[in-house]
């Protein structure tokens, strides 16, 4: 795996984490990995997470009355979500970046890919 870039996520002017990218040499297959001001140390499988296109990787952001959350996950994906924003919910997200939430909650998706190596403002 070769370092591949980073993207800083910014939440109400300030950064609140940022999303390391990684890229395996053989395959061309990415990974990605969050960090999050305040935690004490980096998770140990860095660089090691699950392979797959730049393309799907993305940032599922929860924003509702100056509340707001964000999750790394993948496009084409059905995952069960939780946060503060929005309670415990089912999430579609397509091949495109639409988000359906069983509870019709308004998530959005940004696809990381357009992003590297620089921020994403969320909020």
């Amino acid at each position: 795996m070769a370092y591949e870039g980073a993207i800083n996520i910014i939440i109400k002017g300030e950064v609140d984490g940022t999303i390391d990218i990684w890229k395996c040499k053989n395959c061309g297959g990415t990974a990605a990995d969050l960090r999050r001001i305040g935690e004490p140390k980096m998770p140990e499988s860095v660089g090691m997470g699950t392979l797959a296109e730049i393309g799907r990787w993305g940032v599922i952001a929860c924003n509702d009355h100056g509340e707001t959350e964000w999750h790394l996950t993948q496009s084409a994906s059905t995952i069960s979500h939780n946060c503060n924003v929005f309670g415990k919910c089912e999430l579609t997200v397509d091949e495109k970046g639409s988000i359906k939430c069983s509870n019709n909650h308004d998530h959005k998706f940004y696809f990381i890919s357009n992003y590297i190596n620089s921020s994403l403002v969320i909020g």
